[in-house]
């Protein structure tokens, strides 16, 4: 990995293994089912994810981890043809109107999120958007499987199923070019790093807050999923990278989740 203003983290998570189907995978069934694409007023998509729950060990303790719901989460990275039509500008280093837009801080990403759900359009539809949160994101990339790595199994053709070092010729490529996973999201490996959010249980926020963070304050920030510039072994759901909120490089990107405004 290219020497950058970043904390690499890397952390191992085990989850509970195969066998008699537990009390979460029955939860997380009703997420397999059939997935409806839902599009705002620039054309991003979404799928509605239900709330449900994963298993998780990160300190020698099995977690139940619980994800509120319902949760509309992006198909795809957010591309630099919708950044620009938000925001005016497009700051990405591997031009293309469909390739993921990056070269961004965590900064500007939050300030995308505002313009975003301060559109009229989006406003008079009761949404708001932002980052999904660290959480959120782990629980999606499973697609509802409890297994440590959905990739795991075949990680020797990780790259049949992601953009990464071995097979991305050094550059980003163009959103939903690879197959999505069970729950119809593209990309969450590999191509660019997704920011996330690192949250805490906070009292509600109120109506001036657009990006729509809710219930959770945010805390820290940290990319996960893995880089066009990544090896296999730094995609998986066990990696991190925590970044300093003012980072910025080609090798990431992000998405947004859509939330009701709705009291």
């Amino acid at each position: 990995m290219r020497s950058m203003n970043v904390f690499l983290t890397v952390f191992c998570l085990s989850v509970a293994g195969c066998g008699t189907k537990s009390e979460t995978e029955t939860e997380n069934e009703t997420a397999a089912a059939t997935h409806s694409v839902i599009s705002n007023s620039i054309g991003m998509q979404f799928i509605a994810v239900p709330k449900g729950a994963f298993l998780i060990n990160r300190t020698g303790v099995t977690e139940r981890i619980q994800v509120d719901g319902p949760l509309e989460f992006g198909v795809h990275e957010v591309t630099q043809a919708q950044f620009e039509a938000v925001m005016g500008s497009n700051p990405s280093g591997f031009k293309g109107e469909k390739r993921p837009v990056e070269n961004m801080s965590w900064e500007q990403v939050e300030d995308f999120c505002r313009k975003l759900s301060n559109l009229p359009e989006e406003k008079a539809q009761g949404v708001a958007y932002r980052l999904p949160t660290e959480d959120e994101w782990a629980y999606v990339v499973r697609a509802g499987e409890q297994v440590e790595d959905q990739f795991d199994h075949h990680a020797s053709d990780l790259g049949v199923h992601a953009w990464i070092v071995d097979n991305a010729d050094a550059q980003t490529h163009d959103v939903g070019l690879k197959p999505a996973n069970p729950w119809g999201i593209h990309d969450m490996y590999g191509n660019v790093w997704e920011w996330c959010n690192v949250t805490e249980s906070a009292p509600a926020k109120t109506l001036d807050d657009p990006a729509g963070h809710g219930l959770n304050q945010v805390v820290g920030t940290i990319c996960l999923g893995g880089s066009w510039d990544s090896a296999s072994a730094l995609c998986h759901t066990g990696v991190s990278q925590k970044a300093r909120p003012g980072t910025k490089g080609t090798q990431f990107g992000f998405r947004v989740v859509r939330v009701s405004t709705a009291q």
